[in-house]
């Protein structure tokens, strides 16, 4: 009994052994069987420790094959300058701040509410990448101590999407409000993401309406 008892733990280990043999091996393995010449392979491999470099993450949920041709299409150095550019943050100083006018601004939600809505805008142009973002900020008037992000976006070469975190509210001190922040990931195409920080700032007026702020940059995290 003692002997099939031992003999069955003995299998029981080896199979365990190779299981997890088998998963160490998995990124190789999904590379080398798929009919890529040694060059593609080591494109690929060489791109996904470059991500990974830089801290981003990679999305699991996306096929191996489509990962694998997003990463084949890509340029290194392209890739590797957009990337370090990003972990430098980016701060948007050449838009001028966002004055109020017919198109801006601020107008109720419904008519029996009071709260109000007033846009900030970010902009940034270089060799390397370009984008334009929208914080859309809400407050209750009149003289709000406080305002809320309603929504954000980001338009940007190359393509990114941008997906927000929940939105938060931030006090006004005085008649200025800083430190406006919304979180959210960044994905470079469909495989690979990271996590941001969009900031900016607003404020208010003597009769207590927002009409003027601005968004300032864009930090990872």
């Amino acid at each position: 009994m003692c002997t099939i008892l031992k003999k069955f733990l003995l299998s029981l280990a080896t199979a365990f052994s190779f299981v997890l043999f088998l998963g160490s091996c998995t990124n190789e393995e999904d590379i080398n069987n798929n009919g890529y010449s040694d060059k593609e392979k080591a494109k690929i491999e060489t791109l996904m420790n470059l991500f990974d470099s830089y801290g981003w993450e990679l999305d699991t949920t996306v096929s191996i094959e489509q990962r694998n041709k997003e990463l084949l299409e890509m340029d290194y150095e392209k890739t590797k300058s957009f990337l370090e550019y990003m972990s430098n943050g980016i701060e948007f100083d050449n838009f001028e701040p966002t004055q109020q006018n017919e198109d801006n601004a601020p107008k109720a939600l419904s008519n029996t509410r009071s709260t109000m809505t007033f846009p900030i805008y970010g902009s940034h142009s270089s060799a390397v990448a370009s984008s334009q973002t929208t914080m859309i900020l809400s407050y209750d008037g009149p003289k709000p101590s406080s305002v809320t992000i309603q929504s954000t976006s980001v338009s940007s070469n190359p393509a990114t999407t941008w997906t927000p975190d929940e939105y938060g509210s931030f006090n006004f001190s005085g008649n200025k409000c800083d430190n406006i922040k919304a979180t959210g990931m960044i994905k470079y195409g469909s495989i690979y993401k990271h996590k941001y920080e969009m900031v900016g700032w607003c404020s208010k007026n003597s009769s207590g309406i927002v009409d003027d702020g601005k968004i300032t940059g864009f930090h990872a995290i």
